[in-house]
């Protein structure tokens, strides 16, 4: 949902009626994770996002407009039994429930409606929460407490379970309760990416970063590197700071990466004993394999165990056999988004 958020406000803020399609279940090969989201407007001819490589996407299109008319929740399963595979199967042999339904946020019930408003907060502030759907009912809770929606559809314990959901994991699924199954949908906030490092392959790594949903905070305690002006047209936070200060600040998490660029050991080692020290899912340090064996043994002599050491990946990322700093920056990006995709599956 956070691919689509700028036209989920847009359409929102200009009360355009549109059908939101989200993907609830997976079996088998599949293009797109649960909660992937494609936005139908209500007179089929705009749309964002996307619930499959392409296959699909029209059959809901004309689905859509009857959808929003109506004010109906439609359920569609595509898989390989089905007809042509543009149509309605799956040439990659996997099935996919997609769940079809008006906007929450342009409802005429005033408590469905909030729920809407309270799912664009979490997408404009980086925020998160989870929301349960059970036909046409919802309800919404944030990781802060805050609420809105119908509690009368969903048990006591169906809301605690997943909201303790959302503090594990970062996946939509169908979850079983007791007035029968209801979609819980996860809407985590995005990932950080800590970058150790003011320097030109820190530029385009922000903005690569970006586009694949992580937040970015770039650290350098070197006052001419932590320059806002370098870092104008990269969106992100930049802090001049040594690294062991700022670091223990951020509350870094399992789906957290932070990488170090600087090749200044004093810089670079320190930030790395601290990154150590956190439960950030990803570490990745830029340098040849030569360099990463003595900053190892750097960090060894520091009193660092090998089995910690071994968190580190070095050289980070994946090698594109290009030097320049977009090129390196892209297979830095390549290595985590690989090294956080195998973690979901685990």
């Amino acid at each position: 949902m956070r691919a689509i958020a700028k036209t989920l406000a847009e359409w929102t803020r200009q009360e355009l009626p549109f059908a939101l399609a989200t993907v609830v279940s997976v079996e088998g090969s599949h293009p797109r994770a649960p909660g992937a989201c494609l936005v139908v407007s209500a007179d089929g001819t705009r749309f964002a996002g996307s619930v499959s490589s392409g296959c699909l996407e029209a059959e809901l299109i004309d689905a859509a407009p009857g959808v929003v008319r109506d004010r109906v929740v439609r359920e569609f399963e595509f898989g390989p039994e089905g007809g042509p595979a543009w149509r309605d199967g799956l040439s990659c042999g996997g099935v996919i429930r997609v769940r079809l339904e008006p906007w929450w946020g342009l409802s005429p019930e005033p408590a469905i409606r909030a729920v809407g408003d309270l799912v664009l907060d979490w997408l404009s502030a980086g925020g998160g929460g989870v929301v349960l759907s059970r036909g046409d009912r919802h309800y919404a809770v944030g990781e802060d407490g805050r609420a809105a929606g119908d509690p009368s559809g969903f048990s006591a314990g169906e809301i605690e379970a997943a909201s303790e959901r959302l503090a594990r994991e970062a996946s939509s699924v169908v979850a079983p309760g007791e007035r029968g199954a209801c979609f819980v949908r996860m809407l985590p906030p995005p990932p950080r990416l800590v970058i150790v490092g003011a320097v030109d392959i820190a530029d385009a790594l922000v903005s690569m970063s970006h586009r694949c949903g992580y937040r970015t905070l770039v650290i350098d305690p070197r006052r001419h590197y932590a320059d806002g002006r370098r870092f104008a047209e990269a969106p992100g936070a930049l802090v001049n700071a040594w690294p062991q200060e700022a670091i223990p600040q951020l509350g870094l998490g399992p789906r957290d990466a932070a990488v170090v660029l600087t090749h200044d050991p004093k810089i670079d080692d320190a930030a790395l004993g601290t990154l150590l020290s956190t439960d950030v899912g990803y570490l990745g340090a830029l340098g040849s394999a030569r360099s990463h064996r003595e900053r190892l043994e750097r960090l060894r002599g520091l009193g660092l165990a090998s089995d910690s050491l071994a968190r580190i990946e070095g050289p980070a990322g994946v090698r594109l056999g290009r030097a320049d700093a977009a090129s390196i920056a892209l297979g830095i990006l390549a290595g985590l988004v690989r090294r956080a995709g195998k973690a979901e599956l685990e």
